[in-house]
């Protein structure tokens, strides 16, 4: 019998949730039976070494209105259960949430989805256009926490459907904000102490948040690392490392190099 390898494949994202089971996301801009079957792989796998149910919903692009979620494999059964973002007006949505981040007002917990899955809804945007607006958008949040959670998760999500170079734009648009300006233009150029540090935290907390959306990284060991990384320079080089790291492993390396660097 063929052993089922997946080892060159990577989820989207899974969550560990309360009840003991995984969440399986995955995002997809077209629809292919193949990819299902592929889904259906991970999952496999995913339970041959934990042993947890898993629920696995695919999150499909405003351009697919239909797309098969069940496969019948005689005994075998599987379901990927379909969320479309076509039945969602991005137009409107961004409208509204543009409103209460100019106007300074806190956004709930449903508002911040919203942004963040703005860029797979129905717009008359291109979506590429969507995504770059939506960092704008986040990036004029006024929490500091909730600003870079919000920007972390964007990218990390956008990485599944956009191209490397566009995905590196709404990088671009993010350092041409004006907290970005602050790190560069205080922590650096004007060398103040006060604003060194606070730059220093900014983008450790940028790259805390990016780890945890794009791979699930979160634990305390990985914390203690980023947070020991305390070089202005080190810290810019490693974060436009990891919006380009391919893999886990990958960001791992890249964050024990820095360390090394420090």
């Amino acid at each position: 019998l063929p052993v089922i390898d997946v080892n060159e494949r990577r989820m989207d994202f899974v969550f560990l949730l309360q009840d003991d089971t995984y969440l399986h996301l995955e995002f997809q801009t077209t629809f292919s039976i193949n990819d299902l079957k592929r889904f259906k792989l991970y999952d496999t796998a995913l339970y041959d070494k934990t042993g947890r149910n898993i629920y696995t919903y695919v999150i499909y692009g405003a351009d697919i209105t239909k797309a098969d979620e069940h496969l019948d494999h005689g005994s075998i059964q599987y379901r990927a259960n379909a969320i479309y973002m076509k039945d969602y007006d991005g137009d409107d949505i961004f409208r509204r949430l543009s409103y209460k981040v100019y106007h300074q007002e806190t956004l709930d917990d449903d508002e911040q989805l919203q942004l963040v899955f703005l860029p797979l809804m129905h717009s008359k945007k291109k979506r590429t256009e969507l995504a770059t607006d939506v960092v704008e958008l986040a990036n004029q949040v006024k929490d500091e926490k909730q600003r870079f959670q919000l920007i972390g998760t964007t990218v990390g999500i956008a990485d599944k459907f956009l191209e490397d170079s566009y995905v590196d734009k709404m990088m671009e648009v993010f350092k041409m904000t004006r907290i970005a300006q602050k790190v560069y233009e205080d922590g650096i150029e004007e060398g103040r102490q006060e604003g060194r540090q606070e730059g220093i935290e900014v983008i450790q907390e940028a790259i805390l948040s990016y780890l945890e959306s794009r791979f699930d990284l979160r634990s305390n060991d990985i914390q203690h690392k980023v947070k020991s990384i305390d070089e202005m320079d080190v810290l810019k080089a490693l974060i436009a490392k990891l919006y380009k790291a391919e893999s886990e492993k990958h960001a791992l390396q890249l964050i024990d190099q820095a360390l090394k660097n420090d």
